[in-house]
């Protein structure tokens, strides 16, 4: 009975190190990506283009806040030349089908 005590314990203490194993493997991968999204901001703010380069590879395809596609190259273009004023998106219209807007 006190071995299998004693193998219970065991197996419960591996799980736990298990366990805080991969948190702290998960808190790695967090930690790379906030600095990957923070070196891409940066570059982005400063308007420098040559910072994003490195950080994405060529098949790059960009969505933009207005869901319009953008490949990489015209991606650093809009980095280098940002627009100073956002698109104006045309007036909407709206169907009513049945009870639905």
């Amino acid at each position: 009975m006190k071995k299998s005590w004693m193998f219970l314990l065991t197996l419960i203490a591996l799980a736990l190190v298990a366990l805080v194993a991969m948190n702290a493997r998960a808190s790695d991968d967090e930690n790379q990506l906030i600095q990957l999204e923070r070196a891409w901001n940066q570059a982005e703010a400063g308007a420098n283009p040559a910072a994003i380069v490195s950080l994405f590879e060529k098949t790059l395809v960009y969505v933009d806040y207005d869901g319009s596609l953008m490949s990489k190259a015209e991606y650093l273009r809009s980095v280098r030349n940002p627009c100073p004023s956002p698109k104006l998106q045309p007036a909407l219209k709206s169907a009513r089908y049945g009870n639905v807007l």
